[in-house]
């Protein structure tokens, strides 16, 4: 009887063992800096000369947010931004300036007409042609001023 018992809590024990590791390493959690709004670049891999390689820029633990204007600053020897491609179901005015390839940093503008972009999303995808001859990791940078986000109500978002 006593077997039984020590069967059936090592399973349980299992079990939740299981869930624990699936969900620490399985899950989506968008728990950025303890809950706090983040804008995220996402992590790429490319091969030195390709082309039209993607990378996202993501906002998480979003309070309601209905414009931000950022700075994206990159390496010109060994990335040249293509194109940025606003994410249009969420904002229906974004910036549409030319883009010098060789600039950086380059001036990132997203307004929402009517309402605020809720949620975690992603807010732009920008295009990068990786340079023949790079080597190695790039970073690309994104950097804001918080006196530059609003809501809807045109009230600064911190």
């Amino acid at each position: 009887m006593k077997r039984k018992y020590v069967l059936i809590g090592i399973s349980v024990l299992i079990v939740v063992c299981i869930i624990v590791i699936v969900c620490t390493f399985g899950c989506n959690y968008s728990r950025i800096n303890g809950g706090s709004p983040a804008l995220l670049i996402n992590s790429v891999n490319a091969e030195p000369g390709e082309k039209d390689v993607k990378v996202g820029i993501e906002i998480k633990n979003n309070p309601g947010i209905a414009s931000i204007t950022a700075d994206i600053k990159f390496d010109t020897t060994a990335l040249s931004l293509s194109n940025i491609e606003y994410n249009h179901e969420i904002t229906q005015n974004a910036s549409t300036l030319p883009i010098n390839k060789s600039a950086s940093p380059i001036r990132l503008s997203v307004v929402k007409n009517s309402g605020n972009i809720e949620g975690d999303c992603t807010l732009a995808e920008l295009s990068f042609d990786i340079n023949d001859t790079a080597d190695g990791e790039y970073e690309i940078a994104l950097s804001y001023n918080p006196d530059d986000i609003y809501d809807d109500k045109e009230k600064n978002v911190e």
